[in-house]
Parts: structure tokens; C-alpha cells; sequence
């Protein structure tokens, strides 16, 4: 393919001396039509030149996350979240977000305060388990979501959570 069959419009789009499209990043897309100019080699680029995100979320609820009326993390949760950290490598990771939630027990602000706190004490585990603090986003609900109506100690506690969502880049397999 001599490529020479490009207009004299596209290269000043991005071609070189042959008519060849450019692709300075190398993922495949040429430079013309690449919105992400500068996508690393050791990930998956989508068809407009962008990392393609993977995402995947938890829900650890009650003694998974917290027990009633307390920011400390359960050891339950504490050996939930060690397994979910062997799965992150801090080169692939987009971000995390933590979103921490109560029962309807309480007061709207003290169950606010509660899900904050919450939510720094799971982000804390994972900076103290080498995640990278940068990357990590949290975010406290206090009892404003529900998951299901608080009228029995079971459905409580299911309110009672902590949500992970990790966004990945797509790691090129080599």
C-alpha cells in the first residue's frame, strides 16, 4: 500500500511525504481522526483513538462494611477489600470511586457526617494498601439512597454499605 492515493486536503490532516497517514501514538488511529493523541502503548484504544475504560463496582453492606452506628471498617470488610486490591495495579487505574451510605436511624446530618466518614475510612485502607490517593474519590450519601425502605433490621442493614466503583484502562494484552 503506497498510500499515495490521499488528496492534498488530507495532508495537511496528517500525512506524511507519501501520503501515509500519520499515527505518532501508534494505536492504530490516525492522527487526523485521533481525539486521544497520546494514548499509552500498554493499553486498548477505542475506534476514536481513546483509552476504553473497563469499570466494575461492589457493594459491601452491613457487617461487610460497617456495624450500626460506626465508621470502623469490620474485619469482614477488611478481608473483602484485600481481595479487590490484588486485582488493582495503580499503572491501569483510572479512579475509584467510594460512596458510603447509612440506615435511617438518626438524624439526616449526623447520618450524613457518618457516610462521610465512612467513606474516608475505606479510602484510607486502600492508601494504606498502596492505591494511590490521587485516584481515589470519596463520597458520603448518609441515608438519602436507599436501597430498599429501612422498616426491618435485615433491610437496614442492606442500607448499611459502602459502594467501590473501579474505573480501568483496558490493558493491551501483549
Amino acid at each position: 500500500d503506497n498510500c499515495a492515493k490521499n488528496t492534498p486536503l488530507e495532508i495537511s490532516k496528517g500525512v506524511d511525504s507519501q501520503g501515509c497517514p500519520i499515527d505518532t501514538d501508534k494505536d492504530k488511529i490516525s492522527d487526523y481522526r485521533d481525539r486521544c493523541p497520546n494514548t499509552r502503548l500498554d493499553v486498548v484504544a477505542g475506534k476514536n483513538g481513546c483509552v476504553i475504560i473497563e469499570v466494575e463496582k461492589h457493594i459491601k453492606h452491613g457487617d461487610e462494611s460497617f456495624f450500626y452506628n460506626s465508621a470502623v471498617l469490620t474485619e469482614q470488610a477488611k478481608l473483602e477489600l484485600n481481595e479487590i486490591i490484588k486485582t488493582i495495579d495503580n499503572n491501569f487505574l483510572q479512579k475509584i470511586r467510594i460512596i458510603a451510605h447509612t440506615d435511617d436511624i438518626g438524624s439526616a446530618s449526623f447520618n450524613y457526617s457518618l457516610s462521610v466518614e465512612r467513606a474516608n475510612n475505606v479510602a484510607q485502607y486502600l492508601i494504606a494498601n498502596k492505591i494511590i490517593s490521587k485516584k481515589i474519590h470519596t463520597l458520603g450519601k448518609g441515608k438519602t439512597e436507599p436501597l430498599v425502605p429501612n422498616d426491618t433490621e435485615e433491610n437496614r442493614y442492606k442500607n448499611r454499605r459502602f459502594e467501590l466503583i473501579i474505573s480501568r484502562f483496558k490493558r493491551k494484552i501483549p
